[in-house]
């Protein structure tokens, strides 16, 4: 861009400018300055001509420095007669230019020049005028006009161009304010045409709570009611949230004030805390019979619970006389006079001093009585009172009793049996292995021991022998005929007479004694032989894998038999020509098929270890991947056996050739 001055006059000041961006304005050169330019005598500069690709003929700019160059550009200062010498051209005595030009982000619609206007003419009264109209980029809005004249070079402020009086050449500049949010709750990020400088931001926010909207802008104002950056503004009606409480909340108060209508907001804004308290309420603990509803003791109210509180029974419990805690409600407190219920039950006895009479911590319901008693000529001495407590809190399991006594029969009676309900039980081990559903009184009977009848012994008397005379035999006195010869009398023990047998009780399984006797006898099919998986079935994925290890440890073995003979001829090549390469070879395929041996055998062994075809077949186990493993292990020998194969079937093409 270059000044060049026209006749009459010169230039001051530097006249060549590089490097324009198209489309920027003449002063927006770093470092510009507007050359000044100087008449000859007897002229006066008169007007600046910016002649350039759209203006080849020279345009006529009153403001040059906001001219937007679109090419190279030249401009020219041209001089006129200026005869009275007071600085202006006698062709423009009381005539001048108004110019409406758009500042940054944003443009102006409609005439924006006006030239030939006489001093002291009204803008408005200019012929044919129309003010232009400023039309801001996204995100902007118009903010004010500045007017520049001979009387105001640095430029005032305007409300409205059509009012002001020409006396001189005049420019009216449109400036453009971002514009980001509005003053819509609503929608407080949407433009409203109002700059933003002219507006302040009021925030709300809510503890324990939510409001409708968390912010909005509010319109600044001077006392004319002009847009002030510096002014105040108010709140209306519809820029005020409602609030609403979290759950279990209440809302309790705006800090620092309470927003209202037409409040006043400064410059700085403002910002509003709606503060939410949480909810307490009461609730009632009851100490309930869990077996008859009886209440056993007075109900306890416990005040100022927080909402959402879990109130556990079991930290309310009190002791009761008589009877024991056992299970109690739990509940979250969301209301008031929620009811928590702590559960006892009767327990008077199973203590141990005096079982019958004090409590020991359990149940009553939950637990069996067993008492032992001696019948006549006898006692029974140990635990002779018992109570057994039924499994999973029960009120009809059945159970075993101890039985931790002993007994002791009068003298000459002994010890018979045990008898209860009708039933029979031959000793305590037999008490012990029978199972009991209700309270059961035991007694142990006695019966006397028979003394045994012993025969009268009776003393044989021996025949008269006649001497016989020495070295001469002597024979036997034979019997007289028809007689018998009499007989040493044996007299067999009298025994005592049995005593009646009694009814057998229960029956107890010697090989099972904690299974339950008395009832019907229920056959159950014995378990399976457990196997290392304890499993009741067998995998086919598993077999699959056992035989196919076997089958190619098979393979390799057989594809290596045939060639036996040729190894051993190899091995004792290798050993007489000293090749250690071919004697390496040797080793490496012994210890192949050692290896797929190996395999295959534990493969087997693991399978029969493991699972048990007698019962019924599912598609796998827990044992699968180990069988898989096996497997994966001998895919490898045979492939390493195949590749070694071919290295040397390679090696003796090699030779064979070289040979």
């Amino acid at each position: 861009m270059n000044f060049v001055a026209g006749d009459h006059g010169k230039l001051e000041g530097t006249t060549l400018y590089k490097n324009y961006l198209s489309g920027t304005a003449i002063n927006s050169a770093e470092g510009y300055k507007e050359p000044k330019a100087v008449a000859d005598e007897g002229y006066a500069f008169d007007k600046w001509v910016v002649k350039d690709v759209e203006n080849k003929d020279g345009i006529v700019t009153a403001e040059l420095g906001t001219y937007k160059v679109t090419g190279n550009t030249a401009v020219y200062a041209e001089f006129a007669e200026d005869k009275n010498g007071n600085g202006k051209p006698d062709y423009k005595e009381e005539n001048y230019n108004v110019n409406f030009v758009a500042e940054a982000n944003g443009t102006l619609a409609g005439t924006t020049l006006y030239n030939s206007v006489l001093a002291d003419t009204k803008i408005s009264e200019i012929k044919d005028y129309v003010m232009p109209i400023p039309q801001a980029n996204a995100n902007y809005a118009f903010d004010k006009w500045i007017v520049k004249d001979v009387k105001h070079p640095e430029g005032i402020e305007i409300k409205d161009p059509g009012s002001y009086v020409v006396t001189g050449n005049t420019v009216f500049y449109a400036y453009f304010a971002e514009d980001n949010h509005g003053t819509d709750p609503e929608n407080p990020d949407k433009p409203d045409n109002i700059p933003d400088k002219y507006q302040t931001e009021v925030t709300f926010r809510a503890v324990n709570g939510s409001v409708s909207f968390e912010k909005t802008y509010v319109t600044l104002y001077d006392e004319k009611g002009e847009y002030s950056e510096n002014g105040t503004g108010r709140l209306a009606a519809n820029q005020i949230p409602a609030t609403t409480a979290n759950n279990g909340y209440h809302f309790v108060n705006w800090t620092p004030d309470t927003p209202n209508e037409d409040m006043i907001i400064s410059r700085e804004g403002a910002a509003f805390t709606a503060n939410h308290a949480i909810n307490t309420y009461s609730a009632v603990v009851r100490f309930i019979n869990e077996d008859t509803d009886e209440e056993l003791a007075p109900s306890a109210t416990l005040n100022d619970i927080e909402h959402g509180s879990i109130l556990y029974g079991t930290e309310h419990r009190i002791d009761i006389t008589g009877h024991v805690f056992t299970i109690a409600d739990t509940e979250i407190i969301e209301r008031n006079g929620v009811v928590v219920n702590v559960y006892y039950a009767a327990d008077t006895k199973g203590g141990v001093d005096d079982p019958d009479t004090t409590p020991d911590g359990i149940p009553d319901k939950y637990q069996v009585r067993f008492e032992y008693t001696a019948g006549t000529n006898g006692s029974v001495s140990g635990t002779t009172i018992e109570y057994v407590t039924r499994p999973g809190n029960s009120t009809t399991a059945s159970v075993r009793p101890q039985a931790l006594v002993a007994t002791a029969a009068n003298t000459g009676y002994s010890f018979v049996s045990w008898t209860a309900n009708g039933n029979v039980y031959s000793n305590t081990d037999a008490l012990r292995n029978t199972y009991f559903a209700e309270d059961t009184v035991f007694t142990a009977g006695f019966a006397v021991i028979a003394a045994p009848v012993l025969p009268t012994p009776v003393t044989p008397i021996p025949p008269a022998v006649t001497p016989q005379t020495p070295g001469t035999p002597v024979p036997a006195a034979p019997a007289a005929p028809g007689t018998t010869p009499a007989a040493t009398p044996v007299i067999g023990p009298v025994l005592p007479t049995p005593t009646p047998t009694p009814t057998p009780g229960p029956t107890v399984d010697v090989e099972n004694p904690d299974q339950p006797q008395g009832g019907e006898t229920t056959d159950v099919p014995d378990n399976p032989t457990p196997k290392a998986g304890s499993e009741d079935s067998w995998a086919l994925i598993n077999l699959l894998c056992a035989g196919g290890t076997v089958l190619l440890g098979l393979i390799l073995l057989l594809s290596k038999l045939k060639k036996e003979e040729d190894e051993e001829d190899d091995k004792t090549s290798a050993m007489a020509n000293k090749d250690d390469e071919q004697s390496e070879r040797y080793k490496r395929r012994k210890w192949l098929r050692l290896a797929s041996t190996i395999t295959a055998i534990v493969s087997v062994i693991a399978f029969f270890l493991t699972e048990d075809i007698t019962l019924p077949m599912i598609l796998m186990d827990k044992w699968t991947l180990l069988m898989a493993a096996f497997l994966i292990v001998q895919i490898i020998f045979v492939l390493f056996g195949r590749k070694w194969k071919e290295l040397d079937e390679n090696d003796n093409s090699t030779e064979t050739a070289h040979s």
